[in-house]
């Protein structure tokens, strides 16, 4: 008898639903220890870091800054790489440089932290800690908890300075909408913020930068660095917690097996139907002829 036979539609059902939960990439098991404590399947949150490695803050484009974060998060012994999440760094940078006309060929826009490390759900370290309730919470100058893990599960020493480029409210250079991402005159012509966004040094070649140890508005602006490198901020994309996927092939095959069991007693009873019908048929057959 063919397999196709024994998998019925609610067994295929659940084998599909089996093979789509283990393809989504911006998941996590419920029994993972990065899930915090309190959440469940179907909850969303966010994960955050601090980086282990440093760099400088030259690039004016946003997607080298990116980049690293992720490197940091999937190299060898990290705690977070396993997860297989896509990682942004809560940078802001220059784009092209202030007074560059946006028609211009190869132009490069400006990116604030806030619209690259986009918050959706809650946002927790590595070993559970909260820092941020949702993206209000995030971006309203102050956060709950200092980010102060890196992707190893050390504890970042208070005073580490990371790379933002970045100020604290609304987290562009400026903070005020109808300046970002303008420039100060708000002149839409124009490319760029005020100075010290990541890419544009300003004044004494300064970058802004946040520091580990802080809940204020100092964890993403505590001054600006000249420095030749920093450490990041990495905030994972969201996170949807699932059922274990051993509990849902456990089940699947359960139902497989239940249904493979239940079609060979039918079988095995229709041919022992058959067998005893054929068996009565053949003995009076055989009386009759015996009294002829």
């Amino acid at each position: 008898m063919k397999l196709k036979s024994f998998l019925t539609w609610p067994a295929l059902c659940a084998a599909s639903a089996l093979a789509v939960g283990m393809a989504q990439a911006a998941t996590i098991n419920a029994s993972d220890p990065l899930v915090p404590s309190g959440l469940g399947v179907g909850d969303t949150f966010h994960l955050i870091f601090v980086t282990s490695t440093t760099r400088d803050g030259n690039d004016i484009e946003i997607g080298p800054y990116n980049t690293f974060v992720n490197t940091a998060a999937n190299a060898v012994g990290s705690t977070v790489g396993g997860v297989g999440a896509t990682w942004y760094a809560i940078a802001s940078t220059q784009g092209s440089p202030n007074g560059t006309l946006r028609s211009d060929p190869g132009f490069i826009a400006p990116v604030a932290a806030i619209d690259n490390a986009v918050v959706s759900a809650a946002v927790y370290l590595p070993d559970g800690t909260k820092i941020a309730d949702d993206s209000a919470d995030m971006w309203d100058a102050t956060i709950q908890n200092t980010i102060n893990i890196d992707e190893f599960g050390q504890t970042v020493g208070n005073g580490t300075q990371v790379w933002t480029g970045s100020r604290a409210t609304f987290a562009g250079q400026w903070g005020y909408p109808a300046e970002w991402p303008y420039g100060a005159g708000g002149n839409a012509t124009t490319a760029g913020f005020h100075w010290n966004a990541l890419g544009d040094r300003g004044p004494g070649g300064y970058y802004r930068v946040g520091q580990v140890g802080l809940t204020g508005s100092q964890w993403i602006n505590v001054n600006e660095s000249n420095a030749s490198a920093r450490a990041f901020y990495a905030l994972s994309e969201e996170l949807t917690i699932i059922p274990e996927p051993s509990a849902l092939a456990l089940a699947g095959l359960g139902f497989l097996g239940l249904t493979f069991r239940r079609r060979r007693q039918t079988r095995i009873l229709f041919r022992d139907i058959v067998f005893r019908i054929g068996d009565q048929t053949g003995r009076r057959t055989h009386q009759k002829q015996s009294k002829a």
